[in-house]
């Protein structure tokens, strides 16, 4: 069996973008105390998407000529203005894949392009490519394929399409919104005016205090989808779709030696003790008019008082803390990270 060789590197999700609700239903009465202001309306917000469809890394051993060695299909909702394929999610770096890249929509359009030159012995990035012409408004179910045509190797660049889409959510509550502490609320209320005011963002809460019981099977079932038994033959790519479609914003950062029954425990993921459990942190996925940006999420939250999102957990933020008597203080790295992975 083919298997897929990764470089090494922290993935986003991004991608990816998360399934969003519609923020509605805020009515003109005031607040009641200690309930969050109502959230400016987002209608007419576009925000730019960066969907990953292929992840860097070369296939081992090559696949003979003639072979697809990759083959996904996607959803995308389009709603007007240029469609890119780049390595980046700002949609300005070129792409590479050895040999062949084929985008299409059904079997009436189709995009493709032989990096190898007609097997020229050298492989040529190219683009970003625009594919526009491929889409019409509403769903598009677009599928992507990379070919080896000459032998001798296969292999491609990050492949992520770059379009508008449209965002219309600034969702200020959720699970366990109720059982934070006034201060968590506070600062939650004051991020969400910095996201309005001076970033014309968009927003939504999706979970705050949870138990200690409730942490601990969160922790386990991130775990049952990111570890490797014995045999598994799941790529990173594989493993990181599953946990997205389970709602997990953190991907594994690598594997652990295997034990001894031949388990290879994924690191990262969801702490054993968690800020949650204390009612001071939160998740928060936000999206800003050019694209989903981690540092400006992090210069808002930090102008709110609150710390975070980590390289780790692109959506938690959480109140700064002591440990040991010590002064107050964010206990993440610095930041602002890198964007790199929306998918």
């Amino acid at each position: 069996m083919l298997s897929r060789r990764r470089k090494a590197g922290l993935g986003w999700a991004s991608g990816i973008l998360a399934a969003v609700s519609l923020a509605t239903g805020f009515g003109a009465d005031a607040p009641a105390a200690g309930a969050p202001t109502p959230a400016r309306a987002a209608a007419g917000i576009t925000v730019k998407a960066c969907t990953r469809v292929a992840e860097d890394g070369a296939i081992t051993p090559a696949p003979p000529p003639g072979t697809v060695f990759f083959d996904e299909t996607f959803r995308i909702d389009y709603i007007g203005g240029p469609v890119v394929v780049a390595s980046d999610c700002e949609g300005t770096a070129p792409v590479s894949v050895d040999d062949e890249l084929r985008i299409s929509r059904g079997s009436s359009a189709e995009f493709s392009h032989d990096y190898s030159n007609e097997c020229s012995g050298v492989i040529t990035p190219a683009g970003p490519h625009n594919i526009t012409s491929l889409f019409t408004p509403g769903i598009n179910q677009v599928r992507v394929r990379l070919m080896e045509l000459c032998g001798g190797g296969s292999s491609n660049s990050d492949l992520r399409l770059v379009y508008n889409q449209r965002c219309e959510f600034r969702k200020r509550t959720g699970p366990g919104h109720a059982d934070l502490k006034p201060a968590m609320k506070g600062a939650l209320d004051s991020l969400y005016h910095e996201l309005e005011d001076h970033h014309n963002a968009c927003y939504k809460f999706s979970s705050g205090y949870r138990s200690q019981a409730k942490q601990s099977k969160l922790f386990k079932r991130w775990h049952d989808i990111a570890d490797k038994p014995k045999g598994d033959t799941r790529t990173d790519a594989k493993i990181r779709r599953q946990l997205k479609a389970a709602g997990f914003a953190q991907f594994p950062k690598g594997y652990k030696p295997k034990n001894a029954a031949g388990l290879r425990v994924a690191k990262g993921g969801p702490a054993r003790v968690s800020r949650h459990t204390s009612g001071l942190a939160a998740d928060l996925t936000v999206l800003f008019p050019d694209q989903k940006n981690l540092g400006k999420y992090q210069e808002a939250a930090a102008d709110a008082g609150l710390c975070g999102p980590p390289a780790s957990d692109p959506v938690h933020v959480e109140m700064p803390y002591s440990k040991k008597g010590g002064p107050l203080r964010c206990h993440f790295p610095p930041g602002p990270a890198p964007d790199v992975d929306r998918r």
